[in-house]
């Protein structure tokens, strides 16, 4: 675990504060899967100046009113943990994002920042996919979005192109992406969605026809 007194000599941009013992758990294994690095501090310890976020309960986060923070309660209630925690780091400004969707009867899904993955899922139903980029959209308000979607489904693709053009802000645009050559991957076994995922990756980085 990093203490206070270590904190300086390492890149610890997150600090948990909490006396409730149930939530201090929930918060570090959700940091740890994630892999953010953190410290622990009391209400009572100064909180250093290289930390940037606070994740503390409902019932305590009158102790960190001015300070940037999120609540595990939050957390609780999102789909994607890292992004929205990675949104809430208040040195980290993501100018573009870019969802890559291969459509299906399970649907991969995957968000990122440039090069970097934040984020991947497959998913079993439009209604999640349409969770998941709300929840983008209003956590990266912001940010430049790119949402594009293979058209191997030509149905279902521009169905949900249709349900997200419905709701997308102004900083979101959809493209249509050929998904040539993404077949390979789906003719691999598919190992807990991992061919869902991938074939969402390459689309990702693909350009498409703006929708």
């Amino acid at each position: 675990m990093v203490t206070i007194s270590n904190v300086k000599n390492l890149e610890v941009e997150i600090a948990i504060i909490t006396l409730n013992s149930k939530a201090y758990y929930e918060i570090v294994k959700i940091l740890k899967t994630h892999g953010f690095c953190f410290c622990s501090l009391t209400p009572t310890d100064k909180i250093p100046k290289s930390i940037n976020l606070v994740i503390t309960t409902n019932a305590e986060k009158h102790i960190v009113s001015g300070i940037n923070h999120i609540t595990i309660e939050e957390l609780h209630n999102t789909l994607t943990q890292r992004c929205v925690l990675i949104s809430k780091l208040s040195d980290v400004k993501l100018d573009i994002i870019t969802i890559g969707i291969d459509p299906g009867y399970r649907s991969g899904l995957t968000v990122y920042s440039y090069n970097k993955q934040l984020y991947s899922k497959v998913c079993r139903s439009t209604s999640e996919i349409k969770k998941i980029i709300l929840e983008i959209c209003k956590y990266f308000m912001y940010s430049k979005k790119i949402i594009k979607i293979g058209i191997g489904d030509k149905h279902n693709s521009f169905r949900l192109a249709d349900s997200i053009k419905k709701f997308n802000d102004k900083n979101t645009s959809i493209e249509i992406v050929n998904e040539f050559g993404t077949s390979q991957q789906k003719r691999k076994p598919n190992k807990r969605g991992f061919k869902d995922i991938r074939a969402a990756e390459i689309i990702a980085f693909r350009q498409g026809k703006s929708y």
